[in-house]
């Protein structure tokens, strides 16, 4: 999320704590992993569906998801999939509970003082349940769960768009920081995270036409429904290299994007055709093809490879059109 409600604030506010620790344990202690039985069984139960279901139908309380069930990091509700959903939809409905009484109370002195931390309250309820659909979703084995997890983070995700772009929730906190007797009575911490919220409405666009506000809405909640689904399917890919005519290849704009594409035509241990270009889809020669050629049809094949069906991508040249002709 970019604004008033940040996903930022979701994904990045500990991982970024996480990722200095990690870069640190890594640059300063070299590990040899093992290939003990116990490796290959943590290997096979995330790499083989068939091995996960065998291993969770055990039943034996020496195995790693033990009876009595907990419920994933501990959370009641997260005992099933369905429960992952449960979890939501009561967040949902606290979340909105809590905006509702924000608005009631704003015009008093005591709902002033209180609309910050409620706000903040209000992102931690919804990052609670987002931060955890997408680690399921990024790291669960079992396909239900990863169900679960992408229509939990769809639900939550749509929502969080709806408050950033909420006018009387920006309003009532522009007007809380521009009021000094209402800000003298606040501490400078919770200054500090009004105004990081009001910089995130605002870089969101909530001074946008009602219409506009609402396209922001709906092409963010696609642009993130289309990134998950070609993540999910990108691992059907049978090759990494689009073969693309010279003629195709001739259209590239980017000179450098050309010369790096014809650098890797040496590394292609494929049957090589004759008037055929292969394109590596490594790096970022994808992306910028994706968003730098003008040709529909060079940036189509680039992700559409041989017989891989990723209808997802099959979209993104005609949201690019949209965008042009916008």
């Amino acid at each position: 999320m970019k604004a008033g409600i940040p996903l930022s604030r979701c994904t990045q506010r500990i991982p970024l704590l996480v990722a200095r620790q990690v870069s640190r344990n890594i640059t300063t202690t070299t590990t040899k992993f093992s290939l003990a039985p116990e490796y290959n069984h943590i290997r096979k139960v995330f790499d083989s569906q068939k091995y996960f279901n065998h291993f969770t139908k055990q039943g034996s309380h020496a195995t790693l998801f033990s009876s009595p069930q907990t419920g994933l990091f501990h959370n009641e509700y997260l005992t099933t999939p369905q429960g992952l959903v449960d979890f939501s939809q009561q967040s949902l409905s606290q979340a909105k509970q809590l905006v509702s009484e924000m608005l009631s109370q704003v015009n008093t002195v005591d709902g002033k003082l209180k609309f910050i931390k409620k706000l903040d309250q209000l992102s931690d309820i919804l990052c609670r349940v987002i931060d955890v659909a997408e680690f399921i979703r990024v790291v669960h084995p079992s396909v239900k769960w990863i169900n679960a997890a992408q229509q939990t983070h769809e639900m939550m995700f749509e929502f969080m768009n709806q408050l950033n772009t909420n006018v009387e929730l920006y309003s009532s906190l522009r007007d809380i920081l521009n009021n000094p007797l209402i800000t003298e009575q606040l501490t400078p911490e919770e200054i500090k995270v009004g105004e990081y919220l009001r910089q995130d409405f605002e870089r969101s666009g909530i001074h946008m036409d009602p219409q506009t506000r609402e396209n922001f809405v709906t092409i963010t909640q696609e642009i993130s429904l289309l990134g998950s689904q070609f993540g999910n399917q990108i691992n059907g890919l049978k090759s990494y290299w689009c073969p693309v005519t010279v003629a195709e290849w001739e259209s590239i704009e980017d000179p450098q994007l050309k010369k790096e594409i014809k650098n890797y035509q040496s590394k292609y241990d494929g049957i090589r055709q004759s008037e055929t270009i292969q394109i590596p889809l490594v790096a970022n020669i994808p992306y910028t093809i994706l968003t730098n050629c003008s040709s529909d049809t060079l940036r189509k094949k680039s992700l559409i490879v041989k017989n891989v069906k990723l209808q997802v991508v099959c979209r993104l040249p005609i949201r690019a059109q949209d965008g042009e002709n916008s």
